[in-house]
């Protein structure tokens, strides 16, 4: 992967977008809302409502941004094994009365 999402190079709505990342117009909204995802109010006025768009550049900046690296996100995690520190493991068999170690 290059790092350059493949892009189409159209404006988008909110609906449209939403469909192309394959997630809900609310999610969208959220991106919007905590400034993760840029975009342009088109509408007539200030007192209308607003008609955000998406420029193709706003899009793959966005999109750049959220690209992962796997080796980046498993660096640093480590499964634990169970038991001991030094990886001794016991276990205890029997019923009432009878207690067998090893």
């Amino acid at each position: 992967m290059s790092g350059t999402p493949k892009h189409d190079g159209k404006t988008r709505t909110i609906p449209e977008y939403a469909e192309r990342l394959r997630v809900s117009t609310s999610k969208i909204r959220g991106w919007l809302d905590d400034g993760s995802l840029i975009g342009v109010n088109v509408a007539s006025g200030s007192s209308s409502r607003p008609q955000i768009v998406f420029t193709a550049e706003q899009q793959i900046a966005f999109e750049r941004s959220r690209i992962t690296d796997a080796k980046k996100q498993n660096q640093g995690r480590t499964r634990r094994r169970r038991g001991t520190a030094s990886g001794d493991r016991r276990f205890t068999v029997g019923g009432a009365g009878e207690h067998i170690e090893f």
